[in-house]
């Protein structure tokens, strides 16, 4: 028997909260502040709890709709398959988060989705994934590391050829490096306003493409909801995953982390305005990369093989997973 529609909604809003939990403490938007040692771990968790609020509301509603009613077929955008693809991506992110390990969200929706669609194939004979929807989500995916390389390797060689070169004895670079300080704090913000706008679309996202069977909240709302769930989950869980990217690839000084925090914002902000659900996971890592190659610094070959390594299990993990549930949800509420 199938939910009466007001216990239905506040369970998927229940829901989203957790996967907006999970997005929040799998969030290393802070890794290059954290890194650069200008600010104490703990503020720097206060800063990116109300900055992941205030982005979600302000920016969410470009990428709010892209995940969820473009990648499945309204025939299986009922009850126990939302429910499959929120509770599967949540746990993937969550004990993720408690390893540390940064991973895509969007590539664990789309796991989700993949496995939702497996299940719903299995069972009556056709195929409900809408996979002309996830083009935008393959470009992103393409590009994603192509540009955080590139980008990070251009905008430090600009910085060292016109900006390194000026201050003169060692006091001269401390002050410098502490100009750096002051902007990197801006970019990060900026940056997480970006990033919580881009990835509060993949906690609410799910639950706009089924707005036939329930009645939703105001898009505001949605947002608002998802923007708490993103900040208190990077508030409690988020210093694992932050300490890893910002301590365990690269040294960085603040000039470093400057270098790097700007490359992602500029992909990050055309990537959100433009509504591409693209992994900032992916450009921020692969920024750090373009950093050390640049420098011709070595970088922690197993921090990074560990993350990729997580990377490439994201899919078959998040499909199973999805799957499961699936199988489990139909065995409690066969509808």
């Amino acid at each position: 028997m199938a939910l009466n529609p007001t216990m239905l909604l506040i369970v998927l809003l229940a829901l989203s909260i957790l996967i907006a939990f999970g997005i929040g403490a799998n969030d290393e938007t802070m890794a290059p502040l954290v890194a650069s040692g200008a600010i104490k771990l703990k503020y720097v968790l206060v800063i990116g709890a109300i900055v992941n609020i205030i982005g979600s509301v302000l920016l969410g509603g470009f990428v709010s709709e892209t995940l969820g009613s473009e990648l499945l077929q309204p025939v299986a955008r009922t009850e126990n398959y939302i429910l499959a693809i929120i509770i599967s991506t949540s746990i993937f992110l969550i004990l993720s988060s408690f390893k540390g390990l940064p991973v895509s969200t969007t590539v664990s929706v789309v796991g989700s989705v993949i496995g939702v669609g497996l299940y719903f194939l299995a069972m009556n004979g056709t195929d409900p994934v809408l996979w002309g929807g996830f083009f935008e989500v393959f470009i992103g995916w393409i590009f994603s590391p192509i540009l955080g390389l590139i980008v990070s390797i251009g905008v430090y060689w600009f910085i060292r050829r016109y900006i390194l070169t000026r201050p003169k004895g060692l006091r001269g670079i401390e002050r410098m490096e502490q100009f750096f300080v002051f902007g990197l704090v801006g970019l990060v913000i900026a940056t997480g306003f970006s990033r919580a706008g881009n990835d509060v679309g993949n906690a609410v996202g799910v639950l706009t493409g089924f707005q036939g069977s329930i009645t939703l909240p105001d898009v505001i709302v949605l947002l608002l909801i998802g923007g708490i769930g993103i900040g208190a989950g990077l508030f409690v869980l988020g210093r694992r995953v932050l300490r890893n990217i910002g301590k365990n690839i690269i040294e960085m000084r603040p000039s470093d982390a400057f270098a790097i925090q700007t490359s992602v914002l500029i992909i990050l902000l055309a990537a959100t305005l433009l509504g591409f659900p693209i992994s900032g996971t992916v450009i921020l890592v692969f920024a750090i990369i373009g950093n050390s190659i640049i420098k011709h610094m070595r970088f922690n070959r197993r921090t990074i093989k560990n993350i990729i390594l997580s990377w490439s299990l994201t899919i078959p993990i998040t499909l199973a997973v999805s799957m499961g549930i699936c199988t489990l949800l139909f065995m409690v509420n066969p509808i």
